[in-house]
């Protein structure tokens, strides 16, 4: 499911050709990092690594679906990445 959701989170950037490129630690995820990048036109979610930003990964979650505080507020910034991640956010509410 976390997996998933950073999928489809990451998908609007990518849409332009604007693609995420970061890691997430996720606090109370059994896998804990989570890398968003791409391979020419194919957008991909791993696991493992070292994290750029971290936060709760329920309250990541509700994020991206558009509840709860903005992602910027839950990762304490507003870099690039977060504000490509955060477009899935407008399109949901």
């Amino acid at each position: 499911m976390v997996m998933y959701t950073l999928l489809a989170a990451s998908a609007p950037a990518a849409w332009s050709g604007d693609y995420v490129e970061t890691a997430i630690k996720l606090y109370g995820s059994p896998d804990c990092t989570y890398r968003i990048g791409h391979s020419n036109s194919h957008v991909y979610v791993q696991t493992g690594g070292r994290a750029d930003v971290g936060g709760d990964m329920a309250v990541l979650l509700d994020s991206l679906a558009g509840r709860g505080p903005e992602l910027s507020e839950i990762l304490g910034t507003s870099s690039e990445a977060v504000r490509k991640l955060s477009l899935l956010r407008a399109v949901a509410t």
